[in-house]
């Protein structure tokens, strides 16, 4: 007996040892109107951590996913890009520690880590990879900002249609809404996938927006070595960059960047300036950046407006770029100030479905004051078919509390 209550009492003591060990997850997943989010707070470690258990079998499925699309074939150029990383990308880092942590996240979900695409396991370099993409590939997009008269009711209203090469229906099918909630940043929502801390269309909850488009800087084979992904500088903007700090954030979160196709970053602010300009444009490409200030009504398409020297603008940005401004024209005249359904139907009209190398994804409108965040996703067909994001029901609308609830209460 006394033999059986030792056991017992042994077995009890190695649990509490192992459960002391074990971090916390500071995280959970929730749902709003239909649409996954997940929320992380605390430091970088344990806010990777927290992404990696709690979506740890979707972070490998997604990216053996991926692979299998983009890599089956060709196998060589995942191996060249893994072998170039360490080299041509530097992680800040805050972000190096929540790679970290989402790795080891990963691996205590218990998901099986095995990549059939490569014939191995998932690695922390496989998520470093994910997460330098665009540095390694190209995106299109289409967006635009409204301030003052323009927009009815007033303030600024931006919106933006994320295009992006369509691997397949996981693209779609896994998008949901990544909320971080750092212990010593501005919180933020991200619109993103299992695995992928970068910033590509998001909100902070001082009401500043960043939008990555991609631009017509000069291009190059290769970034400078030890840059920033663009998605990883955007982080920068959002964490610290409070409405009268954003742009100096940019302009030095951004300096660290040298993406080989270049790229152009949107910064949008809650309030328009003395002329009425509420979105700054960064593009930034291998040899500088250069900064634009918008217009009360700033439309953005694949080409920097006025940059010289700079690559001719692509056909297809041009018509997408015009056919924005046809759209918008009655509200950039003061005649009929732009709603939120007119934003619907502008980004529709310049929406790419799978017919298109490149796909709309994901779409927002966003607005602070008076309050809108609206996301809409593409709705995969049979077979490698989508219904582009702008032109799917239903939209999901989310209130400020439910995106950015006082960090005070106790969770």
């Amino acid at each position: 007996m006394n033999l059986l209550r030792a056991l017992a009492i042994s077995s009890l003591v190695a649990g509490l040892a192992a459960q002391e060990t074990r971090p916390l997850v500071q995280g959970r997943l929730e749902e709003r109107s239909g649409l996954r989010i997940l929320r992380v707070w605390g430091t970088p470690q344990e806010r990777g951590y927290a992404h990696g258990v709690l979506l740890g079998r979707e972070i490998v499925h997604v990216l053996a996913l991926e692979w299998q699309a983009r890599f089956a074939r060709m196998p060589e150029h995942l191996e060249r890009m893994r072998a170039a990383l360490p080299r041509l990308v530097a992680w800040p880092e805050r972000i190096a520690a929540e790679l970290r942590g989402l790795h080891r996240g990963v691996v205590a979900s218990g998901a099986r880590l095995r990549l059939d695409a490569v014939e191995r396991d998932l690695d922390l370099r496989d998520l470093e990879v994910a997460n330098a993409l665009d540095v390694f590939a190209v995106l299109a997009c289409s967006g635009f900002t409204l301030t003052g008269p323009a927009v009815a009711g007033g303030g600024v209203l931006t919106a933006r249609n994320f295009d992006w090469p369509w691997t397949g229906p996981h693209l779609a099918e896994h998008t949901l809404l990544v909320v971080q909630e750092p212990g010593d940043g501005l919180a933020f929502a991200s619109v993103a996938w299992p695995g992928y801390v970068g910033a590509v269309t998001a909100v902070n909850e001082a009401g500043v927006a960043v939008f990555v488009h991609i631009g017509n800087g000069r291009l190059s084979s290769a970034p400078r070595p030890g840059s920033w992904p663009t998605a990883v500088a955007t982080r920068e903007v959002l964490e610290r960059g409070s409405p009268g700090a954003a742009l100096s954030v940019a302009r030095a979160a951004l300096a660290h960047t040298s993406p080989p196709a270049s790229y152009t970053t949107r910064v949008v602010l809650p309030v328009a300036d003395a002329e009425g300009r509420a979105e700054h444009l960064f593009e930034a490409d291998v040899d500088r950046i250069v900064v634009s200030p918008g217009a009360p009504v700033c439309v953005v398409t694949n080409h920097f407006l006025g940059r010289t020297p700079g690559r001719g603008a692509a056909l297809d940005s041009v018509r997408r770029q015009e056919v924005l401004q046809g759209i918008l024209a009655p509200a950039a005249a003061g005649r009929e100030p732009a709603t939120a359904a007119l934003a619907w139907e502008a980004l529709g009209a310049v929406a790419r479905d799978h017919r298109i190398a490149y796909s709309t994804v994901h779409s927002l409108v966003f607005r602070q004051d008076p309050w809108r965040f609206e996301v809409a996703i593409g709705q995969p067909q049979a077979g490698r078919r989508l219904v582009p994001a702008p032109r799917t029901t239903p939209r999901f609308a989310l209130s400020r509390a439910e995106l950015f609830p006082d960090r005070s209460t106790p969770r």
